[in-house]
């Protein structure tokens, strides 16, 4: 695809029984222009309601290079602009498929738009409240399809006959609304939220999964400060863990090998209700779904560890902040960054931080804050996507050889996560 326009070469990128595979090193300014196109680049000027009001932006990335359209992107993202109301700017990681992260992006702004505009000048806990009710809201939401297509609830599906679950489960020749219903919440997918107010004084976070949000602060010293929004939910978090181990008392496997029931990375998410509805409707309901999982025997495995769902929480953290006169900048982004960074970045090896949401921020972080704080600070004139910036030094920065590499490998299969970042600076 790209040999006309540079010099190929073979990596193994880090799979030796794998390779070599051919990749192009790409000149400049051919090399940013097509990282630019394949990411998505945008970047998006939010309403003013008044001159005085700090103009914001959101600079905007998705990233996803292999071609093979079964490895295409599950990552989401969303900005709406509301002006007298805000914006909404969100990042939705979905895995094991789409479906849900799409039914996320598609659902939940307008419940959150809704819920403003039927309350009369919140206070920052009711906003607070009002953004994590739409969130689980939509959980439930997604529960309640698939246990309606089922007269009786749990009693009553396990009477049906196999060959009755999947005529009602398998309906794509007569529409295939059931099936929608029952493949989005076999699927998940993270949420993470942010929402700034119409005045530029207040922002909230409202987050489930392992995304990240990370404020950077410009003191008067000059020197940026890394604070963090919000708290991954995974196997790596220890408060996390005990959470999921206290709620299932004598469950040794409820966390087996960091991840919930030895199958999971995520311990809070949408969907996944394989992890939350009785074992029942895994066995008769989505293991009988075509398409369905793409391994059903490691469903099998890790089903038979499900003696007291829910494992997987769906309620977020949700974190408020005044803003002050040095917070200039907000980074959203999936982990697919933090993955990126530590494996290919122009300073790869730099050890990952344990501590967030401990407000000091960790290594990682702290260099993607300076790394955009430098940028602005150099950016007199204020046009630079800073969410490019982050994905360019994720992939090896000033180095066109490591970032041709990561760009245009010819594989059959993805080699590096979706990679969604969203920056809002004001």
């Amino acid at each position: 695809m790209y040999a006309s326009q540079g010099q190929p070469a073979r990596t193994d990128l880090g799979y030796p029984d794998e390779g070599p595979f051919r990749y192009t090193i790409l000149p400049e300014p051919f090399l940013t222009h097509e990282l630019t196109r394949l990411a998505s680049a945008k970047s998006t000027l939010l309403s003013r309601p008044s001159a005085d009001v700090r103009q914001a932006k959101v600079d905007s990335v998705t990233f996803q290079p292999c071609l093979v359209e079964e490895e295409s992107s599950q990552d989401r993202l969303v900005l709406e602009d509301w002006e007298d109301q805000g914006a909404l700017i969100a990042v939705f990681d979905g895995h094991a498929g789409h479906e849900c992260a799409d039914y996320a992006k598609d659902t939940l702004p307008g419940m959150v738009r809704a819920s403003l505009a039927q309350t009369s000048s919140p206070s920052p806990f009711q906003t607070a409240s009002l953004l994590a009710n739409a969130i689980t809201s939509i959980d439930e939401r997604i529960k309640d399809d698939i246990i309606s297509l089922f007269p009786g609830g749990e009693s009553g599906l396990d009477q049906m006959s196999l060959n009755e679950v999947r005529h009602i489960v398998n309906d794509q020749d007569y529409g295939g609304t059931n099936h929608e219903k029952v493949i989005r919440g076999m699927r998940g997918s993270t949420a993470l939220l942010s929402l700034l107010d119409s005045t530029r004084e207040n922002l909230w976070v409202a987050n489930l999964g392992d995304c990240q949000a990370i404020l950077g602060t410009k003191l008067p010293s000059g020197e940026w400060k890394t604070t963090l929004l919000s708290s991954c939910h995974n196997g790596d978090n220890e408060r996390e863990v005990q959470r999921v181990r206290d709620e299932h008392p004598g469950e040794r496997q409820c966390i087996l090998n960091q991840r919930v029931l030895g199958a999971l990375a995520v311990t809070r998410a949408l969907g996944d209700h394989s992890f939350k509805l009785p074992p029942l409707y895994t066995h008769k309901v989505f293991l009988n779904s075509n398409p369905g999982f793409r391994v059903a025997a490691k469903v099998q495995e890790f089903i038979a560890r499900s003696h007291t769902p829910p494992y997987v929480s769906s309620t977020p953290e949700v974190c408020h902040r005044a803003l002050e006169s040095g917070d200039r900048f907000l980074i959203l982004c999936s982990d697919g960054l933090k993955d990126l960074w530590h494996d290919y970045g122009a300073n790869s090896g730099a050890s990952a931080g344990a501590g967030a949401g401990n407000g000091n921020g960790s290594s990682v972080e702290e260099e993607w804050v300076k790394i955009v704080g430098k940028v602005m600070d150099e950016d007199t004139e204020e046009n630079t996507n800073f969410a490019l910036t982050l994905l360019r030094e994720s992939l090896g920065g000033d180095d066109p050889e490591k970032v041709s590499r990561m760009v245009t490998v010819e594989m059959g299969e993805r080699w590096m996560d979706d990679t969604t970042i969203q920056v809002v600076t004001f």
